[in-house]
Formats: C-alpha cells, structure tokens, sequence
C-alpha cells in the first residue's frame, strides 16, 4: 500500500504542507506546541495533534503511523483512535518507535467519524507516515515500492553508508542492508503472507518473520525463516497467544537481493479442508476402506501440534499419514482417539494429510455420510481455525461387460463373451452404473486380457490382445473425455449410467482359436489416483460370427445326383441340351455333402458354441468347375445355377453303386443345388459336349481375417460328377407301335360312330361335313420310353369347355388367317384330354355334349352346329392327347368369300400345337388343309425343332 494513494482519508499524513489539516494542541505551554519539522510533526511534553475524518458508518479500516521517540530521556507517546457519535474506543497504544499497521472495525454502523490523536507525555516523539484506509485485507505498507522514499520500513544501510533504495518499482538490497517493518494484529486470525524474493547465484539473503507481545519486547518469536528465493507461494502464520505485533524483515547478506509484491491479509479461518475429488466429495464404496485427502494451511508447526479426527456416521478410522513423513518418527496417529500428532520440528508447512476410512457394509448406497470433523490444535492444546467437515457418499461404481447373443447353426442363441477372430479388432462393451455424477479427474484403468496356454507341461502366457481404443457413447472424445496410454480419462461431469462404454481390442493373429483370454480388467480410479470397487473382468474369444473361421479342415466330400428313391447318391447324371426361349432348359439337381473337421472340436468345444457353416453358408461358397485336361470344355461354360425346376430330376444312366456316405463324425452339412445347361442344341451350330465331362466342387469361402478357406474336391479327399451330356430328342411320325423315338398317331373316322355332328339350322345354311377323324397322339410307351411323357403347351385361341364327367376339353375356333370369314368350308378340331392327367383316361359318354361349332362374318360369330357322343361314346386312353378334326360347308350371303390352306403356323406362333416331353424336348403339330372350293383334306404334320 503507498500512503500516498488518493485512497487515503487522512489529508497530508506525510506532512509535507506544514501541519495544514492536523489540530495541534498543547497542556504545558511552556514546552510549546507541535511544530513541523521538515516532512514530521514534533510534539513536546503536553503537546498533542489530531484529525478528524468521515467514513461511510461501520467497517474494517486500516491505520498506518510512524510515532519515533526522539529523546530517550523520560520520552513517551500514544495513539488513541475513537468512532463518533458513540465515542467508542477503537485503538489505544503507547508503543512507540516503529512503523505501525492496524486493522480498526467500527461496530457501531451509526458512526460516522473517526478521530486519530498523537500525544506526547514526555520528552520528544516525532509523528510521520499516518493513512488509514478503507481496509480491503492489505497491512503492508509500502509493499508494492512504488514509493521510492520507502514509506512503512525501517532502513538499516551497511558500512559504507549504502542504503536501500527502489530500483525499476521494486526493492533493491545490497549487502549489509536490510528492511524491516512492524504490523500491530488485533484479533488472532490465520494471516496470509506473499512476496517475491530474488537471490541470484552468488548472492545470499533472508526473509523472517517474528511475533512480539509488544513494541517494546525483547522476546520474540520465530513463525518462519528462510534464505531461499519465493515467488509469489502463500505462507500461513498464526500468532502465538498474547503476540500482537509481526516484524517482517528482508536482509542481503552478500551480493544483491531483490524484493516485490509483499501482501499480508487475513487467511481463511478454516485451516483444514477436505479435497474434492472430481468436483464432489470422495466415493468409498460401502463394505471398502478408501483415503480422504486435507489440505493442512499452517506455517512452521511445532512438535505437539495434533489433528483431532472424528469418523462420520457409519464410517470407520483406521489410519491417518502424511506424505514424505515418516510413522512414528516424525508423527503417530491413534485410531481409538482419531489424533495425529506431529512429533518433528521445523517443517515450513503441514501440506497434505491422508484419513484412511472404512465405509461399513451396512451403509446406504450413495448416502452422503457428513458427520466427521477435524480440528487442528496448537502444542498447548489450544484449538485453531474453524473446526472442518469430513463428508464422505457411499457411492458404488458397478462394471459390468456385456454379453453378446451367438447365433446357433440349429436355430436360437448363444449368449456369450464378445467373439474377436485372431489377427482381427473387435468392440467389447460395459455398462458402468454409478451412485452420482462423477467427475473431471477420475478414469477407468484398462488391463489387456491375456491367454494362458496350458498345452504344454508348464503353462505359459502371453500377451495375446491389447488395447486400442475406448470411447464413451454419446460424448466427444478431446472434449468430455480423454484416452490414452490404457486410460480413459473424464474431462467434464457425467452420468456414467448415460452412456455405454466400448473398449477395443485387437488380438494377436498367433492366438490360438477359440482360446479365452480372461484376465483383463477394468477398474475405477478416483482422480486422486484411489481405484474403488471391485474391478470388472475382460474377457473375449478368439472367435468369429463367421462359421468358416471354425474349418480346420474337410474331413469328407460327396457329390452326385441322388436316386429316384433318395437312397444314394450316384456319382454319374445324363442332362439334356435343351434350352428354348420359353424355359431355362432342362436341369439337374446336384447333391453335395461335406463333412469338416472343426477347431473347436480338437479343443473340446461342443457344436453349441462354435459351429461349422450352415447350408446356406455352403450353398453361397460352392462353385461347380472342370481340370484342364480331363474336360474338354470350361465347365462355368456349361453349368449355370438355375431356379427353374419343372425338369430338375435326378435321371442317370448308370447302375454303379452308391459311395460311401458322409461321415457323420466332426460336423457335417449338405445342400441341392440345381443347374442347367447354358448351351442348347442348335442345328445350324450343334455345340454339344462330346463325351462325359467330370465335374468337381471347388469352395471359396471368406474368412474374418480377408484370407480365402480353399477346397477342390479332387484333391485329398476327392470327388466328381460325371456327367453325360445328350443333344435334343428327335420324334418321327409312325402307325406302328413298338418302335422308341416315334409319335404314334392313330386316325380313324368318327362321323357317325363315336361323334355326331348335328345342324342346328341357325340363320347361315350349313353344307355338308366332308371330314370327322378321331386323332389319338402317343409317344411309344415300351419299356426303356416308359419314362416319357408329352404335355400340351399352346393351341389355338384357346376356350375351355365343360365335358360330361366333369372333364376339361379345348373348344378351338377357327384356323384362318387375320381373322378372315371362311365360309365354303371350315375346319375346327379341339383337344379331349389334359396335361394335367396324362395317366387317366377320359370317357365322352353317348350323347355327351363337346361343342358348339361357328362361322364368322363381318357381323361376327354364327353358331351352326354341335358335336355330341354318338354310339357308345368316346375313349382317350391313358397317355394320349386326343383331336377331332372338323369340316364343313357353309353358305355366306356375303360375296368375295375365300378360302386358303393354313399348313403351318402364323407369324405369331398361333395356329399350331406344341407338345414337350419330361426332358424338354419340343414337337410341334401342324393341323394342314389342303382343300379347294370343292373338297377338304384335314390332317396332322408332325415337325420336331
């Protein structure tokens, strides 16, 4: 503080107008009264000054004086400060000689004013440096030297007559001098001290601080010495009992020391403080012992000194130390008493205190246990500072790592550790639940999960995994919170229970599959470093979602076609080059079956928990391929996988007998995949395989690691189809049975015998019906065609009718061209039976009705006539398609009529009939009319494609 300072309420206390603004008095007039002497007021025997000065009413204010005895001889003076109106006494003191400060609180709000009177009752006292100044906690005067004639401290030069002085705003001391300056305290409270002392190498100085009773007392008291360099730390002072005045005293001994920036004020009164511990007071989890952590603010206590600890409600004391002490050397602590008592001398400062507390199992979760106190007691055994709270929660911090659900190969889960493949990183997650919000400063310690590998006659572990990454879901990482060197660190406060924790792991790719490490840890620490409960275990393993990581090896292979029966598998299929715009051609269904050996059974796992791949995972890994040399074209020419399956029938030509099974020993799966022919017989580029082409099973499959799981079924364990390739099916017309490759087709008459035409008379005259045949269409059913059988596939504007017995017929209009009237004569034929009962005969009973017969004109259609049973009726027998072939005269009274023979089909494909046998070999049949005005001829043409 400078004196000099617009702040100050005493107008020239420094005397430099004379003694202008001072009230000077005098009792003895013969000694005469206060006289200015050159920057000091000088008062004689009697004589007294005073000013009288206003304030706000109440408040703390600081008075700073120099009153010097400058005689000896029977000298004395006094200072007494008053408060008016209420006359109160605020500060009296005869002690004379020194620089003084004084903190003054006027109680009394109602006053207003203040008086300060010097006195003297004896000799000479010389009055200088007086400021009182509203009191913001500062009572050094002078300590920023600012001031270069150094107001508020007593000088002492060295021999030479060197004095010290203000160099650049701060105090400058060379050797031999030295500063000291006194401060009166009032009430006894813990006072703060700072300041900034420079000793450069070579030079040699010390800063002490002492207490006297009084001005004038040659005993004093040694709070704290030192002739190290400060910057600006805080030092903690209580005065001893009955000690009223601190002397602060720089000194240089040798070179030059340098002082700035010297505060005093009132310290807190609390002397001990409980350490927070991430924001909140610390967690000791109930059933734990966990450390509570002081702050010990007391200068140069001495031995006897003693903390008096009591435990909060359903806490325990078990032990009490402080940092870099030694027990029962330098303290003892008593845990009966709760008192830790300092037996050494000279420390500069008590600093931290650590209470061991034990939390009861009983205690209520996340309870906060606030009961205890500390209280610090001088050697005396008088009690100093405020008495502190020790508050501890009950918090628990549960860790707990997550389950993750498996799927089974035979449906349902498995729920189990997380699954990381060896070589491969992988995401493990925990829940964290704590009691309250945690915060900055506390972090969770990860310990990498290891692998004991007990196959050898000593078990042996390794470091098979460690810890990449760990990041809290819902939080950013570098801003909520921190992770490195294993440590997932908060920087702000959270709720744990809010976000999901995930650790990631990458494990070693020379770990042995399907082995488990399990002995990894995640364990809380509070941010002073404490862990706290129970740590939670990491454990992973080394597998995969992926079931070919599980394939050591295949044990077993089969492919083939199965028998009609499904009773075994032949190694050997006949497919037919068949292929059509309308289907995907003819196909076959290849069996595979494989039989793996498993890692995990060789380590005694069981198929519940890791499994081989299912069907699925073999169908999408199979490829059907051929070896250079033994196919004599590319096989994925030939095969393509395909889902049409009107034909996917296992036929073979070859009675050799069926392999050996797939073994059912390790694990074993098998799927049908069907393929056909990509390539079809074309007449023009006949581009058929010559021969057997054997087939063989190659299998890709992914594994977690990016490599490739590899089989070819000719190797180890080998396997093949053989399959023989055949061209399209030829059919030729015959009437005579008995004879494979040929349709039989049986023609005979039927007017008036098995059909009946009746005229019905309608408005157009019909003519005569020249022609009514009764058609039956078979393939040649001995005994190695017996497997052949004909479908109908298109016909010719195509209505279905109801026959007798609840028969489906086609009821076919019409084989002229664009829709063209035809009327001199006109052909019809329909079809009896059905694809859909190529083994049942249909019966047309006597009088059964078929269908109408018509005739068209530019006014549309014109039924004439019907076709009924006659004679018994008619029979198709089992496997044959049935047609009548109509013709018939009409009459038109419509001119330009014209008639042309229709012998094959429209440019549309209409106006014929396809038949295809089981092996999708197509025939088609051309209804021909090869007719003039006077006649017509009606018969079939068969042509294969």
């Amino acid at each position: 503080m400078n004196i000099n300072d617009t702040e100050n309420l005493i107008t020239n206390g420094t005397f430099d107008s004379n003694l202008d603004d001072w009230n000077p008095t005098t009792t003895i007039p013969s000694m005469g009264m206060p006289i200015w002497n050159y920057g000091s007021a000088v008062l004689a025997d009697g004589g007294s000054i005073s000013q009288t000065v206003t304030i706000a009413g109440g408040g703390t204010y600081l008075l700073s004086y120099a009153m010097k005895i400058v005689s000896s001889y029977e000298s004395m003076g006094s200072i007494t400060v008053t408060s008016a109106p209420s006359g109160a006494l605020l500060f009296k003191s005869t002690a004379t000689g020194n620089q003084s400060s004084i903190s003054l609180t006027v109680t009394e709000t109602t006053d207003t004013q203040i008086t300060i009177m010097f006195n003297c009752s004896g000799g000479e006292v010389d009055v200088d440096n007086v400021s009182l100044v509203m009191a913001d906690k500062v009572f050094v005067v002078g300590g920023d030297f600012s001031d270069p004639t150094l107001p508020g401290w007593i000088q002492t030069g060295n021999s030479a007559g060197t004095m010290p002085s203000v160099v650049g705003g701060q105090l400058s001391l060379t050797s031999g001098t030295s500063v000291y300056q006194d401060i009166v305290i009032e009430d006894a409270f813990q006072l703060e001290l700072t300041c900034t002392l420079s000793i450069p190498d070579g030079a040699a100085g010390t800063f002490s601080v002492t207490s006297r009773p009084t001005y004038s007392s040659s005993a004093s008291t040694t709070l704290y010495s030192s002739n190290s360099a400060l910057s600006g730390q805080p030092l903690f002072f209580f005065l001893p009992e009955s000690e009223t005045v601190i002397r602060l005293t720089f000194s240089c001994t040798s070179g030059e020391v340098d002082v700035d920036n010297v505060v005093m004020d009132y310290a807190s009164s609390t002397i001990i403080t409980e350490v927070q511990m991430g924001g909140h007071e610390p967690w000791i989890s109930p059933g734990t012992s966990g450390v509570v952590e002081f702050n010990v603010q007391f200068n140069t206590p001495g031995s006897g000194d003693y903390i008096q600890f009591t435990a909060p409600t359903d806490t325990t004391l078990v032990d009490a130390s402080i940092p870099g002490l030694e027990k029962n050397s330098d303290y003892t602590f008593d845990a009966p008493s709760g008192i830790l008592t300092l037996k050494a001398s000279g420390l500069i400062s008590w600093g931290t205190v650590e209470l061991t507390l034990a939390v009861s199992s009983s205690a209520t979760p996340n309870a906060t246990l606030g009961d205890g106190t500390a209280q610090y007691f001088a050697g005396s055994g008088i009690s100093v500072g405020d008495i502190a709270d020790i508050t501890v929660i009950s918090a628990t911090v549960t860790i707990t790592e997550q389950s993750v659900a498996h799927e089974k190969v035979d449906g349902g889960t498995y729920t189990d550790a997380p699954w990381i493949f060896p070589g491969m990183s992988g995401d493990v997650t925990f829940s964290v639940a704590a009691d309250s919000t945690d915060g900055a400063g506390s972090y969770l310690l990860f310990t990498a999960p290891t692998y004991t590998d007990t196959s050898g006659s000593t078990p042996a572990t390794e470091n098979y995994s460690n810890i990449t990454n760990a990041t809290l879901d819902g939080l950013t990482a570098g801003v909520d919170y921190s992770f490195s060197d294993n440590r997932l660190t908060l920087l702000q406060d959270i709720t744990w229970s809010k976000h999901l924790l995930t650790l990631t792991l990458a494990v070693d790719s020379n770990m042995p599959r399907f082995g488990t490490l399990d002995n990894g840890k995640v364990q809380y620490v509070r941010s002073d470093g404490q862990a706290m409960g129970t740590p939670a275990n990491i454990t992973v393993i080394a597998a995969s979602g992926n079931a070919w990581d599980n394939v050591k090896s295949v044990k077993a292979c089969c492919i083939g076609m199965m028998s009609d029966d499904g009773s075994a598998c032949i190694p050997a299929a006949t497919l037919f080059v068949n292929k059509t715009d309308d289907y995907d051609g003819h196909s076959i269904r290849v069996f595979v079956g494989f039989t793996f050996n498993l890692y995990s059974t060789d380590m005694g796992w069981t198929t519940d928990y890791f499994d081989g791949p299912t069907e699925d995972d073999l169908f999408n890994a199979l490829t059907l391929t051929g070896l250079s040399g033994q196919t004599p074209i590319s096989v994925s020419g030939v095969f393509a996988q395909t889902s049409y399956s009107n034909y996917a029938k296992e036929y073979y030509r070859s009675t050799a007998s069926a392999p050996d099974s797939v073994s059912t020993s390790g694990f074993g799966v098998s799927t049908y995949l069907n393929y056909s022919c990509p390539i079809y017989y074309d007449y023009l580029n006949p581009n058929i395989p010559e021969g057997i082409t054997n087939v063989y099973i190659e299998l890709n499959a992914q594994l977690s690691n990016g490599k490739l799981f590899y089989y070819l079924s000719n190797g180890e364990t080998p396997a093949c189809l053989a399959v023989n390739f055949v061209a399209q099916k030829k059919y030729q017309y015959s009437s005579t049975p008995g004879n494979s490759n040929y349709i039989i087709i049986n023609n005979e008459n039927a007017n008036g015998t098995s059909l009946y035409y009746h005229d019905n008379g309608e408005t157009r005259k019909t003519g005569t019906v020249h022609q009514l045949n009764i058609y039956r269409v078979k393939i040649d059913a001995t005994p190695e065609n017996s497997k052949y059988v004909f479908v109908f596939s298109k016909g010719i504007d195509v209505t279905l009718q109801n026959l007798s017995d609840n028969q489906n017929a086609v009821f076919v209009h019409g084989v002229g061209k664009s829709m063209q009237a035809q009327w001199y004569n006109y052909g019809e034929f329909f079809q009896i039976a059905s694809e859909q009962s190529p083994e049942n005969s249909v019966y047309i009973a006597d009088n059964g009705f078929i269908g109408y017969t018509s005739a068209h004109e530019a006014s549309g259609w014109v039924t004439s006539g019907q076709i009924e049973g006659e004679g018994g009726g008619l029979t198709i027998n089992a496997g044959e398609l049935g047609f009548a072939g109509l013709s018939v005269d009409y009459e038109s009274v419509t001119s330009d009529v014209w008639f042309t023979a229709n012998n094959s089909s429209n440019s549309d494909g209409s106006s014929r009939l396809k038949l295809i046998d089981n092996f999708g070999n197509h025939i088609y049949m051309n209804p021909q009319f090869g007719a003039d005005d006077e006649s017509l001829s009606f018969s079939l043409v068969i042509n294969d494609k």
